[in-house]
């Protein structure tokens, strides 16, 4: 793909290393130093099956510089038990002097196709605040939540009950199985396989430590320390006794506070909870539904749970319209049959729109369970539901518990 636009610039792939060197140079110097080093990190390491093609440029031909870039990172996603593919758009930079031409939008554009073709479940974003939203995307994940800890509401204790070392390559059985056991209570969360523990270790150098006592690894936390404040970027701890241990190590290590990074059924979050810490939001994902029918298909096996026992033997048809689009979910004996689109379905002037009417931004806060149907009429008064329909939706939408990290940048501060 090699796309010429107006003013002498040009819409292509990387092409070689020279263009991956250029890449990183054009985020270091247009943004900061740490993107750029997570630029060159990614191109040189990530294990995720990335190539040249999953980054973009527009590229100034009458002087030869990058003047644009995005690029595109792959995940596979657990969505209670069921795996998703999902897209993430990194890395969107334009020079100050080019931009209001609108390059941003022919990247997402391209981004949008892309993730369409290749058949991608979700597409998510973590980016500049409201921006996205004119593309598509829908607040739905929770993201960068930490808890702050005053270090005076940590108990004191034996600060040498437990120790950290620095995590090895051999540890990553380890920190799988404690991973795996941290993120088992959540509904939504990114998989990890040996070769990403690897690359964060090793390329990404992240500060990933073990937590050990006399008997042997209890868990693991990755830790930066600055003189006020330590942070806790993520943490697997069996539980709160030995979250307080940790907590007791550290507590002589800063002076003001220890923040801990979420997912919130963590015990180490819950035992910060319990000891008096302070929630800071850190923003939620942007998602967007590449093909709405395809998702609802994905997740077909997780309707016939969710309808178990009360709806086991329902067998009928729910139509949800997203105004412009609207769907068929059918069901026969608690299963999920089939999903039809059916185009434009008209729902003003008392035409029966069908039983579920919802904005599609609310729509997918609704079918990630990110949150109830309750919880959206306030935001999207336009959202209306058949009463008959209301138990049926309630049913098959229930709310869930997810959190979303992608630990993928270089640690250059730790």
């Amino acid at each position: 793909m090699s796309q010429p636009l107006e003013n002498n610039l040009i819409f292509r792939p990387l092409r070689d290393d020279a263009d991956r060197e250029r890449f990183a140079a054009f985020n270091a110097v247009c943004n900061n130093p740490s993107e750029g080093a997570t630029c060159a990190c990614l191109l040189r390491h990530h294990p995720v099956t990335t190539t040249l093609d999953d980054y973009w440029i527009i590229e100034d031909t009458t002087s030869g510089e990058i003047v644009s870039c995005t690029c595109l990172l792959p995940w596979t996603c657990s969505f209670a038990g069921i795996d998703l593919r999902v897209a993430q758009l990194e890395m969107v930079l334009t020079h100050p002097a080019y931009r209001g031409r609108g390059l941003v939008r022919r990247q997402m554009e391209h981004f949008a196709q892309t993730v369409t073709s290749r058949g991608y479940d979700l597409a998510i974003i973590w980016g500049i605040p409201y921006y996205y939203r004119q593309f598509g995307y829908a607040y739905a994940l929770d993201g960068e939540v930490r808890e702050a800890l005053p270090v005076w509401k940590i108990p004191p204790g034996d600060s040498d009950r437990v120790r950290l070392r620095p995590a090895q390559t051999a540890d990553i059985p380890f920190l799988a199985g404690q991973y795996q056991a941290m993120v088992g209570a959540l509904n939504f969360y990114n998989q990890r396989s040996p070769a990403y523990w690897r690359y964060m270790l090793e390329a990404a150098q992240h500060p990933i430590h073990i937590v050990e006592d006399a008997a042997g690894a209890l868990g693991y936390v990755t830790v930066s320390r600055r003189p006020e404040t330590i942070v806790l970027y993520e943490n697997g701890l069996p539980d709160a006794g030995h979250g307080l241990a940790l907590l007791q190590h550290l507590r002589g290590q800063a002076s003001q506070q220890v923040i801990i990074y979420w997912p919130q059924p963590a015990p180490l979050v819950s035992l910060a909870r319990s000891l008096g810490s302070q929630a800071i939001p850190g923003g939620q994902w942007l998602v967007r539904f590449p093909d709405v029918a395809q998702f609802l298909r994905k997740i077909g096996p997780l309707f016939a749970a969710r309808l178990r026992p009360a709806w086991k033997e329902y067998s009928g048809a729910l139509i949800v319209n997203l105004y412009r689009q609207a769907y068929r979910l059918r069901f026969e004996q608690g299963q999920l049959a089939g999903v039809d689109s059916l185009g434009f379905v008209d729902s003003s002037m008392g035409a029966d729109g069908g039983d579920l009417l919802i904005p599609p931004e609310a729509f997918v806060r609704l079918a990630l369970g990110y949150r109830r149907l309750d919880d959206l009429f306030d935001a999207w008064p336009d959202i209306q539901v058949k009463p008959a329909a209301r138990p049926l939706v309630d049913a098959l939408f229930p709310p869930l518990q997810s959190y979303m990290t992608t630990p993928y940048y270089f640690f250059d501060n730790g």
